[in-house]
C-alpha cells in the first residue's frame, strides 16, 4: 500500500495528471486503494520505474509502434506486457520485440493462470521460472555424468600440448562444420582426421 501510494505521489509531483476516486469509504476499512488512472506517464516517474503492483494504469503517448517498443523495453523491469490491436499479424511482431516473460495479445495477466505456461519475467523482473515443465525443472538438481564412448583413445584430440597440429585440427573442426567455403571445408576435415588419429597414439 505504501509502495503505490508512494509512486502515485511521485508521479502527481512531476506533473502527470491522475485520474481515481476520492472519498471511498472502505478507505476506512483497511487497506484498500481505488483504481487510479495515471496520464502523461513517463519513465522518469516511480510508477513506470519501479513495480507497482497496485490497482494503478499509466497512458503514455507514442507516435509510431516502433517508439511505443523502445519505450517498453527501456526498463530495467520486464514481466508481463499486453498488444492491444485487431491485426494479429502485427500483435506477433510487436510481442517478439518486447523484452518480457509473457505478452498477452487482447488481455491481461491471464497466462499466470496456465499451468502449463512458464511464468516469469526478464531483466530484474523475478528470478527462475514457476509452471510448466520450465518451472518443474527448477525444482529439481540436475546432474552431468561423462563417460568415453571410445575407450580405446590414448588421450582426448584436444589435450595438451597444442601443437600446431592440434590448432589446425581444431581449428579444421571449426571449418568443417561452419564454413561456406568448400575448400576449406574439405581441408578443415582432413586436418581434423589427422589429429583423431594422433589421439590412438601413446606418444
Amino acid at each position: 500500500m505504501d509502495t503505490v501510494k508512494k509512486h502515485v505521489a511521485d508521479a502527481r509531483e512531476k506533473g502527470a495528471s491522475i485520474f481515481t476516486v476520492d472519498n471511498i469509504e472502505k478507505e476506512k476499512q483497511g487497506l484498500f486503494h481505488p483504481l487510479t488512472v495515471i496520464e502523461n506517464a513517463n519513465n522518469e516517474m516511480l510508477v513506470q520505474s519501479e513495480e507497482t503492483f497496485g490497482p494503478v494504469v499509466t497512458v503514455t503517448k507514442f507516435k509510431s509502434v516502433e517508439e511505443a517498443i523502445t519505450m517498453a523495453n527501456d526498463s530495467s523491469l520486464g514481466l508481463t506486457a499486453s498488444v492491444w490491436t485487431k491485426d494479429k499479424t502485427k500483435a506477433h511482431k510487436i510481442a517478439a520485440q518486447l523484452e518480457v516473460g509473457s505478452v498477452m495479445i487482447n488481455d491481461h495477466l491471464m497466462s499466470h493462470g496456465l499451468a502449463e505456461t512458464p511464468w516469469g519475467g526478464w531483466k530484474e523482473s523475478g528470478y527462475g521460472r514457476t509452471h510448466g515443465y520450465l518451472g518443474l525443472e527448477a525444482m529439481t538438481q540436475p546432474r552431468v555424468v561423462i563417460d568415453d564412448i571410445m575407450p580405446g583413445l590414448q588421450k582426448n584430440m584436444w589435450w595438451h600440448p597444442h601443437s600446431k597440429q592440434v590448432y589446425d585440427g581444431l581449428k579444421g573442426g571449426m571449418n568443417f562444420l561452419y564454413s561456406k567455403n568448400l575448400s576449406l571445408r574439405f581441408s578443415g576435415v582432413l586436418n581434423l582426421v589427422k589429429v583423431f588419429l594422433r589421439s590412438f597414439r601413446k606418444d
